[in-house]
């Protein structure tokens, strides 16, 4: 598989996971408007805040493999550029 295409697959999930945690946060904004009273509410929420921390745990991840994968991009790119005789660099001032 490509880098672009790794780069693409981890923005794709990155969305997917995005769109779940704002699904987790609606149910958490449900449950203590309209459950309030319930006497599982506590554990609910609880469950609710495991599902953000391993959400948010997950882009942190995203993020940083996005970084990594543009830097290898980046050393790709430039590994053409140095191999491709025609390429005069800019000057430096």
């Amino acid at each position: 598989m490509s880098l672009a295409d790794n780069i693409c697959q981890i923005k794709h999930f990155q969305d997917l996971i995005t769109a779940e945690l704002g699904d987790i946060k609606a149910i958490e904004a449900f449950l203590k408007t309209e459950k309030a009273d319930n006497s599982n509410l506590d554990y609910q929420l609880m469950a609710a805040n495991y599902g953000k921390h391993v959400n948010y745990a997950i882009l942190s991840w995203c993020d940083e493999t996005l970084s990594r994968l543009k830097n290898l991009s980046r050393e790709e790119k430039m590994a053409d550029i140095k191999g491709d005789e025609s390429y005069d660099p800019p000057p430096v001032y």
